[in-house]
């Protein structure tokens, strides 16, 4: 009687990894054969990180060995984790999961007047919104204010810090918008482009622009001669 091990592998979990963060997987390395397999190493290649090797040993016939590996989506689109097993005798075995990494995709619009006058006040509208597929958390919004302009109010909890307005958006799910109006007085003439970015996880950033010129309020004088 001839007996020979076998061996095989199964990978577990998630189809699906939000942008940034971790999820564990449950591999399993089975010998469906009649005999032990000795010396069994697992090596694990995935897109996200190191390759790592895990040494399970002997595997008796019929039986498995199972442990959990954690992986990360450090990058866009699908992600590979590729799974590969040896042992004596020159056995193989491999398996291959595909992962879609889901990102935050957010997109910004402003609108304001693009004339004013100096010494006057602005009003901007700004809408946030997420067209990706996971929710952006912890949304920080930056305007950098050129020289000429002063912030006056509007946006939740704002703080000045230098040539920035910084305030906390917060949390955006996916298809959800978010709506702000600020003021800016105008004190200085010329031409004052406003640059809002706004950074959040999962990969949600958006960036856009918005520029109004500024004239001065012409004073005339009249007089009477007799």
């Amino acid at each position: 009687t001839v007996r020979e091990p076998k061996l095989a592998i199964e990978i577990d979990g998630p189809d699906e990894i939000v942008f940034g963060q971790s999820q564990k997987y449950n591999v399993r390395v089975l010998n469906p054969g009649d005999a032990a397999a000795s010396n069994v190493l697992f090596k694990l290649v995935s897109e996200s990180g190191e390759p790592l090797e895990q040494k399970v040993g002997s595997i008796p016939a019929g039986k498995e060995s199972s442990f959990e590996i954690e992986v990360t989506a450090r990058e866009l689109g699908q992600l590979q984790i590729n799974g590969a097993a040896t042992a004596d005798l020159e056995l193989t075995a491999a398996a291959n999961k595909s992962v879609a990494v889901a990102a935050a995709k957010l997109e910004a619009t402003i609108s304001g007047p693009p004339l004013k006058f100096q010494h006057t006040d602005a009003i901007y509208q700004l809408q946030l919104t997420n067209n990706g597929r996971a929710a952006s958390e912890s949304i920080s919004g930056e305007i950098r204010l050129p020289a000429g302009i002063t912030y006056v109010g509007g946006l939740p909890e704002a703080r000045v810090e230098g040539e920035r307005l910084v305030w906390n958006i917060g949390n955006l799910p996916a298809g959800a918008t978010k709506e702000f109006e600020f003021t800016c007085k105008m004190d200085q003439t010329g031409n004052h482009p406003l640059t809002v970015q706004c950074h959040g996880s999962a990969g949600g950033q958006a960036s856009v622009e918005i520029e109004t010129a500024v004239q001065a309020i012409a004073d005339l004088k009249l007089v009477v001669i007799d």
